[in-house]
């Protein structure tokens, strides 16, 4: 696992679970592979109970599922697997010759993009969904049954539910 260094062209991404937020540096570019594996590293350093929220952490950074929000905007729409899109996306390869062939070749190339935050959509200070993969858990669960456990705190929540600010005073 290689440590990312923060520089101008790097970005931050909120990886969340429940109520929990763990913010990394990240390289654009950078396989999901390597996050997770980044990632399962500051979970196990910032929790050596071995528990976060509950749940026993992982010694395998591929028992790590991330998700995608559906809306980056709307957080409570929910999120979508990362690695159900890529999976299906890298299973279209064909043998052959001609356009075929250099279709599927090029598309092989495009999956490897997409193993990255910046080619599946990511931006710089987009959340991630994190969960563990469970045992009882069936791999094959289509994306609508799936549940990823994020809390997003409302701003009453954060910041209490009263009503101050600049330019509210009563004058009398």
């Amino acid at each position: 696992m290689q440590k990312v260094t923060p520089t101008p062209r790097t970005w931050t991404l909120r990886f969340k679970h429940q109520r929990a937020t763990i913010l990394l540096e990240v390289d654009p570019l950078q396989r999901f592979s390597d996050i997770r594996a980044e990632l399962l590293h500051a979970i196990e350093e910032t929790n050596p109970s071995g528990m976060l929220n509950g749940q026993e952490i992982p010694r395998n950074p591929d028992h790590i599922k991330l998700g995608r929000a559906v809306d980056r905007n709307n957080l409570s729409l929910g999120y979508t697997s990362i690695g159900k899109t890529l999976e299906e996306e890298g299973s279209s390869t064909r043998k052959g010759k001609g356009k075929s062939a250099v279709m599927a070749a090029s598309n092989s190339e495009a999956g490897q993009l997409k193993d990255c935050p910046q080619g599946a959509g990511f931006r710089s200070g987009d959340v991630v969904a994190f969960k563990f993969q469970s045992y009882e858990e069936p791999e094959d669960e289509g994306e609508s049954a799936e549940k990823w456990e994020v809390t997003v705190p409302t701003m009453e929540e954060t910041y209490g539910a009263e009503d101050e600010g600049v330019g509210l005073e009563e004058e009398g």
